[in-house]
């Protein structure tokens, strides 16, 4: 009773003298209730320290402040030269509402990565934030680097937090990829903000990173990674309200977040606790596997909030220059539509002497023509004469080689009198060699798609088609990957001959060996047949889709200036 009349006529006075005044005392949370002194206060502030986030940490806590609006959270703070410093996130860091009204189209980011935004179709809205999640050594550092890089050198600030990472390595690893990231960290384009692990303070850091944010006016916010910045926090919870408030800060200031997640091993999620991925607006997942003797990057977009994107894993690759990408066929967006018409004004000589004739004049513009033989019977030559007789006509053309280098691809050609050698260096045929051991059927389609809409190739020799199993060693996958193949080369204007190489030396009852047949528009066989106990040579023109043609066998011969039909033998 004597310490409540105190209390209180202490408090009288204090009021009287217009005094504001801090008791300061030792007390324990029974206290509050029952001293008498804690009911005659205006205002009540808790100090006390326990262990949070694997640290022993001190805390604020304001339990009473008459009159006032206030927090009633607890928030942690240190003692430093500057006396006591809060740090309270969730009172500073408060998610905006959208500026935008819902009917307008919100505005939105391309990362300038080779092919990914291809992956992100209309591109990452602006505000968004993307966890970027994968196991160690599948290139999350080099793709959040990258898209700083290429924001920068687009007119886009971007801002590093790295925790793992120094800035000198940061640095190391850009030159290494051929970026001149010291430039645009020069102009004051890219900041670079390394805390060591020890010194990771998450309450403390978010507010240093609000404010380093909106000081810089970054556009792209790279955080590197989430799951050593929250590394101490192990309730599910708490991870996802400080991933939640991070991922608020990059929405206040319209900026685009990308944060690396760390995947343990050998478990089934996509972040390290398995909550990270509900709050952010979008998750892109890098992963390896084991294929032959190598190991394969893929990339995919798990996640993509309001947003149209390719679904399915796509292969990655790193290399100097930085990630590209390479779009897999079976999400291929230009399949979605049923494949142009064949064009009908006027048609394509195919180069072999004779073989017009057989399929009613020509080739038509955009068609696909497979061309099945045994081995040594002429298939590649009458793919050098196709390609060459639209390099005459000025349709320039490719000639892609799965089997034969680019040096023994020419020799041929000059033993037989054809200018391929000249055409190459007057840059009116491209002549590509892939490596089936070292490109995959998703690569493959890219690297072909590129150069056709790069160069405006009118004509396209693929030789030959059957190594194509070795690009995709699934039955299925090797149809859908030519039937892609093709079906992408019509829509891009380009007239395509894919030569097979068959097993069967004379028989014509099986026409490839792999089922390719149904994707060509015309299908020419090329056997040989036994006379007089010798083998010659047979084409035969097995269909042209929507034309009258000539079904029967025709002799051919290669010599000087390549292959020759000749006239079909009567048959006794």
């Amino acid at each position: 009773e004597e310490v409540r009349k105190f209390s209180y006529q202490l408090a009288v006075s204090l009021m009287a003298w217009e005094c504001t005044a801090l008791l300061l005392g030792e007390y324990g949370p029974e206290d509050f209730l029952s001293n008498p002194l804690f009911s005659v206060t205006d205002g009540m502030i808790a100090l006390d320290h326990r262990e949070e986030a694997g640290e022993q940490q001190r805390f604020i806590h304001v339990l009473k402040m008459r009159g006032t609006a206030h927090s009633s959270d607890r928030h942690s703070f240190i003692v430093s030269k500057k006396g006591i410093e809060s740090f309270a996130p969730r009172v500073t860091i408060k998610r905006k509402p959208k500026e935008e009204p819902e009917h307008v189209r919100p505005a939105r980011l391309r990362t300038g990565i080779s092919k990914l935004d291809d992956l992100l179709g209309e591109g990452i809205p602006h505000g968004s934030s993307l966890l970027v999640g994968g196991v160690a050594g599948t290139g999350k550092t080099v793709l959040l680097l990258e898209f700083i890089y290429r924001g920068a050198r687009a007119g886009e600030k971007g801002i590093v937090f790295s925790f793992e990472e120094t800035e000198e390595r940061l640095r190391n690893a850009a030159q290494g990829l051929g970026w001149d990231l010291e430039r645009e960290i020069d102009r004051g384009m890219v900041q670079i903000v390394f805390i060591p692990q020890p010194e990771i303070r998450v309450e403390s850091d978010l507010l240093m990173m609000h404010e380093r944010i909106q000081a810089m006016g970054a556009r792209r916010v790279a955080v590197d990674s989430l799951s050593v910045f929250l590394h101490k926090i192990n309730d599910p919870q708490l991870a996802r309200e400080k991933t939640f408030q991070l991922a608020s800060i990059v929405q206040n200031v319209r900026a685009v977040g990308f944060f690396a997640a760390d995947i343990p091993y050998g478990v089934n999620r996509i972040s390290r606790l398995g909550v990270e991925e509900t709050v952010v607006d979008g998750v892109i997942l890098l992963s390896s596997t084991e294929e032959g003797l190598e190991r394969q990057r893929y990339i995919e977009v798990y996640k993509l909030r309001n947003t149209a994107h390719l679904r399915g894993r796509h292969p990655l690759q790193i290399e100097r220059g930085g990630i590209h990408v390479f779009p897999r066929y079976a999400v291929d967006p230009l399949t979605d539509a049923p494949p142009p018409a064949l064009g009908r004004q006027g048609r394509l000589r195919s180069g072999i002497p004779g073989l017009d004739r057989l399929l009613g004049g020509g080739f038509l513009p955009r068609s696909v023509t497979l061309v099945s033989g045994s081995a040594g019977i002429g298939k590649s030559t009458l793919a050098a004469q196709f390609v060459l007789e639209g390099a005459t006509r000025r349709a320039p053309g490719l000639f892609v080689t799965l089997e034969e280098g680019p040096e023994q691809v020419l020799a041929a050609a000059d033993a037989l009198g054809l200018p391929l050698r000249k055409a190459v260096k007057e840059k009116r045929v491209d002549l590509l060699y892939l490596s089936p051991q070292h490109v995959r059927g998703a690569q493959f389609l890219s690297i072909l798609s590129e150069r056709i809409e790069q160069r405006g190739f009118r004509r396209l020799a693929l030789d030959s088609a059957a190594h194509i199993a070795a690009l995709d060693p699934t039955s299925g996958g090797i149809r859908d990957l030519l039937y892609s193949l093709a079906a992408r080369f019509q829509r891009l204007g380009a007239t395509s001959l894919l030569t097979l190489e068959s097993r069967h030396l004379h028989s014509t009852d099986h026409v490839t060996d792999h089922g390719f047949s149904l994707i060509a528009d015309n299908l020419l066989l090329l056997r040989y047949a036994e006379k007089h106990g010798r083998l010659t040579s047979r084409i035969t023109v097995v269909k042209t889709r929507g034309s009258a043609h000539d079904g029967s066998a025709h002799p051919f011969s290669i010599g000087a200036g390549g292959l020759t039909l000749s006239a079909p033998e009567e048959t006794p």
